[in-house]
């Protein structure tokens, strides 16, 4: 076999692999976004403001386990429901980056505190470029249209 077939072969692999998360997401930003409607997802996730958005988009971020690729959904979802640019991207950082089946992976092979000091670490960082990038969009003058 050569190198060719390999890399296909790999690509094939992986594109099975993305292709549920990718409905799966989908599904999930779109049923939320009609469930609850625009208004009430708006505020749940927010609460009572910016700060709490944060705090919320870090913790959904890191309940959900989604690749860049699933999570790409759930933040257009956000940002159409009129969820701010800074807490959609926290969200967006931090899934990828943190999930509870990591979390206790990383309890099992090392302690509870190494993992609630990695789980500090990537959410403080997740936040810190959240808000980093939505300073930048503003001076790059990005608008989202959604």
């Amino acid at each position: 076999m050569n190198e060719f077939t390999a890399i296909l072969i790999n690509f094939g692999a992986l594109l099975l692999k993305i292709i549920p998360i990718l409905i799966g997401a989908v599904y999930l930003a779109e049923t939320a976004r009609l469930w609850l409607g625009r208004e009430r997802l708006r505020k749940l996730l927010m609460g009572s403001g910016s700060r709490q958005g944060i705090i919320r988009a870090a913790l959904l971020g890191a309940a959900v386990p989604f690749c860049e690729c699933g999570a790409f959904p759930i933040i257009v979802a956000l940002l159409r429901a009129g969820v701010p640019m800074k807490v959609a991207l926290t969200f967006f950082i931090i899934s990828p980056m943190v999930s509870i089946p990591a979390f206790f992976f990383l309890i099992t092979l090392f302690s509870l505190p190494m993992a609630l000091l990695y789980l500090a670490i990537t959410v403080s960082l997740g936040m810190i470029a959240a808000a980093i990038l939505t300073r930048w969009a503003h001076e790059q003058d990005v608008v989202t249209r959604l």
